[in-house]
């Protein structure tokens, strides 16, 4: 694969879901979203993404609980994850190392196209 098709964004803004969904499809990825984990792992199960970009607070379940979801799952584990979160504390990035998300952006300080370019990157 040279680059993905399926990208999953599980956040609870749904104008940043929104928004980078749209910048996504320009580049011709099919995109889901969910607004929090109960739905994500729906939609994971359904589609299999080839990337699933997850914050990290979010309602019924934290976004790094969602990871080890995946990671669990034989026919997603693995699945190319991107932490997108405000929530930038020591803990949660070494968490999300240890889960095997190499990945750790704050909402704030990125552009959807530095995702983009760091999905294409991934796919090389």
């Amino acid at each position: 694969m040279n680059r993905p098709t399926k990208i999953l964004i599980v956040d609870d803004d749904l104008t940043l879901c929104d928004a980078l969904a749209e910048n996504f499809k320009i580049k011709g990825a099919e995109v889901y979203i969910a607004n929090d984990a109960k739905k994500g792992l729906e939609v994971l199960l359904k589609e299999k993404p080839d990337v699933a970009i997850i914050d990290i607070m979010m309602p019924y379940e934290s976004g790094l609980s969602f990871v080890s979801h995946i990671r669990d799952i034989p026919e997603v584990k693995n699945t190319f994850c991107i932490i997108l979160t405000n929530s930038i504390k020591s803990e949660y990035i070494a968490e999300a190392l240890e889960k095997d998300v190499p990945v750790f952006l704050q909402k704030s300080n990125v552009e959807p196209s530095t995702i983009w370019k760091i999905i294409e990157d991934h796919f090389k």
